[in-house]
């Protein structure tokens, strides 16, 4: 299973070390977020959701 809360956190750390006032870089911080929900949405669209935890 993969732990979404860990993954979560893990990003958040590695994304504080940069500048989200920047527009290229808040831009990408959140494609990854829509990227990230629209994986769990497939998913669960495929019965596979018990992959997330």
């Amino acid at each position: 299973m993969i732990d979404l809360e860990n993954v979560d956190k893990t990003f958040k750390d590695y994304v504080s070390k940069f500048d989200l006032n920047n527009i290229t870089i808040k831009r990408k911080y959140e494609h990854t977020l829509r990227v990230k929900d629209n994986c769990k949405k497939i998913a669960k669209s495929l019965s596979i959701n018990w992959l997330f935890t």
